[in-house]
């Protein structure tokens, strides 16, 4: 078992930052999936999907982490198990840090929402378009880049224009 309060402290307090490290990246990193789904690139997308699940990764770890810490400084593993220790503390720094940890993650898990519903959007579109075009008689009317009826039914880059 580990000494006493302001070791925990110290302990949390580096839990707490590295959470609120990550949560900041991963912020940015929604940020760039978004404009990714605006843009419509494959290739900035699929690297923000791969960094955004590796910070989740880290995210989960730092979770066990703290969990780990609590519970080896005798705080359970019941909920409100890091309140009662953080005002074991009394280190009124550390429920700040909390509280913007939680903060930072309840606007990617908002910021996320928003790009699952941007992407669902974007894949129903898609699916639309390639009904249309499959479903596209030799003598259905299609319209170009330009909005002007085209009677080609010659496959075309979907979404340009």
């Amino acid at each position: 078992m580990a000494s006493g309060p302001a070791e925990l402290a110290r302990l949390l307090g580096a839990n707490i930052d590295a959470r609120i490290d990550v949560a900041r990246r991963m912020l940015d990193q929604l940020e760039a999936e978004r404009e990714a789904l605006a843009a419509g690139d494959l290739a900035q997308l699929d690297a923000a999907a791969r960094a955004k699940t590796a910070m989740t990764h880290e995210l989960e770890r730092l979770a066990d982490d703290q969990r780990q810490l609590l519970s080896g400084f005798g705080h359970g593993l019941h909920r409100g198990t890091l309140q009662q220790a953080l005002d074991w503390c009394g280190d009124e720094s550390l429920q700040q840090r909390e509280d913007l940890a939680l903060d930072l993650m309840t606007q990617c898990n908002r910021n996320n929402q928003r790009n699952g519903i941007l992407l669902q959007h974007r894949l129903d579109f898609i699916r639309r378009a390639l009904g249309v075009l499959r479903n596209a008689q030799p003598d259905t009317a299609l319209y170009g880049p330009q909005g002007r009826e085209s009677s080609s039914t010659t496959p075309g880059l979907i979404g340009r224009g």
